[in-house]
């Protein structure tokens, strides 16, 4: 059950505010936490309608500053915090054929305390059109909080359970939006637009309780994506190699290889540390031509494809002779300089994920830039149409993912670092062994009445 109120007051068309609030109640959780109340609140000022100077500015054409704060609340699945049991009929049927019903306790241990999670969003910005409106701008700062957030915590099994959901953890992200648009084109005939957009997010996970060192976000217990104290949301964790306390160089063992630790850790961070995407629009009376380009710079990727390629040696990049001999950067276990000669062989394969190395091995950089979507297009004009019972008819033809370039993986693997071992949800920057990105080609024709 939800109840909600909003209020709105204006005042001479350039001050505006904006009050709200929403009260939920659900019976997921008990009773002295089945109600929680999250406001909201926006307050927007126009100075080129409040202010003389700027009103009917052929340069700055419209200008709005905008301050909002909001909240929302989420709840978490029934029966987390009652014991229940799991009916299952027909389990098996006896030798005197009579089937057998049970009834099991889940592993998930009943919490009564689990309360609902808040989250909590302050935002400020400005959108401006300038130049006869030939120039536009959106420019977002924000602050997105978490707190009390409903986690899986793995416990003991001697307990007789294997997890259960607990309120822990905040998570801060704090980021920039902009878009900015320009039309330098415009005639009769002729119209080109362009619109960039920079989007810039960096997380911190705190207030993770003392006994839980962190939460498994996707993947396994040893190999996947985690929340920890200190660290942004959804690092990569997994095996890595030892590292020398001086130097910070890896550190190579009496065989040539390196020296995987026994532990897993942190062995990257998937957040990129910033998109750009450009989209141009060319228009020519009826025809009109659409690209759309995306920069990713930065952000790092456990790929298991390039380095299992690398690694059995079945992809140009390796196309030399492997039994060459070289030695590996690094420091032996006395801090001295590696000297121990291997052959090419031996690194490919010997240091890769292929024969069990650290899963540090296949750690990239997904630095990538892609032409994500291209599209033309034809209108037919509306005189053509006049003696038709049509209102429009247009012709598209559109393509997707038509090319890319990720200069840090091999080359010759063409790698998409779109690829997600992980399936749909929060964990990313995980890819284990999967197929070629596809390049989708499409057309269609759309007809009003």
């Amino acid at each position: 059950v939800g109840a909600f109120a909003l209020a709105s007051l204006g005042y001479r068309d350039y001050a505006y505010l904006t009050l709200g609030g929403r009260n939920s109640w659900k019976s997921t959780v008990e009773a002295p936490n089945r109600s929680i109340f999250y406001p909201n609140a926006s307050l927007s000022f126009i100075p080129t309608s409040a202010l003389e100077g700027l009103k009917n500015n052929s340069v700055v054409n419209y200008l709005k500053l905008r301050v909002g704060y909001s909240t929302s609340a989420g709840f978490p699945g029934p029966y987390a915090t009652r014991p229940t049991y799991t009916s299952t009929t027909k389990v098996f049927v006896t030798p005197g054929g009579t089937n057998i019903n049970t009834l099991t306790i889940p592993s998930l241990l009943p919490n009564p305390n689990l309360k609902p999670e808040l989250l909590k969003e302050t935002e400020a910005g400005i959108e401006g059109k300038f130049l006869s409106n030939r120039v536009s701008l959106d420019l977002t700062f924000y602050q997105r909080i978490a707190n009390d957030q409903i986690l899986l915590k793995t416990i003991d099994p001697a307990s007789g359970s294997t997890s259960e959901l607990i309120n822990a953890g905040r998570v801060t992200n704090k980021g920039v939006e902009l878009q900015l648009g320009v039309i330098p084109v415009q005639t009769k005939d002729w119209k080109w637009e362009l619109t960039a957009l920079y989007t810039l997010n960096k997380s911190m996970v705190s207030n993770l309780p003392a006994d839980l060192p962190f939460i498994n976000i996707a993947g396994f217990s040893n190999q996947g994506t985690i929340a920890k104290n200190g660290s942004p949301l959804g690092v990569i964790y997994g095996t890595y190699f030892e590292k020398d306390s001086k130097s910070g160089k890896r550190i190579v063992g009496t065989d040539g290889n390196y020296i995987a630790a026994n532990d897993p850790g942190i062995i990257g961070d998937p957040n990129p540390l910033y998109k750009i995407t450009g989209i141009s629009t060319l228009s020519y009376k009826a025809f009109s031509f659409y690209m759309q380009w995306d920069y990713t710079q930065g952000g790092d990727m456990l790929a298991g494809t390039p380095a299992a390629l690398l690694g059995r040696g079945v992809t140009k990049d390796t196309e030399f002779d492997r039994a060459q001999p070289l030695i590996l950067p690094g420091v032996l276990e006395n801090g001295q300089p590696n000297n121990i000669q291997i052959s090419a062989t031996q690194d490919y394969y010997g240091n890769s994920i292929t024969n069990g190395a650290a899963s540090e091995s296949a750690i990239y950089d997904a630095t990538c830039i892609r032409l994500k979507e291209a599209s033309l297009s034809y209108s037919i004009p509306a005189k053509a149409l006049t003696k038709l019972p049509f209102g429009a008819i247009s012709l598209s033809i559109t393509g997707s993912n038509l090319w890319y370039y990720a200069p840090n993986f091999p080359k010759y693997v063409h790698f998409d670092p779109d690829a997600n071992g992980l399936g749909v949800g929060n964990g990313r920057g995980i890819e284990f062994l999967s197929g070629p990105s596809a390049r989708r080609y499409g057309a269609s024709l759309r007809i009003t009445f």
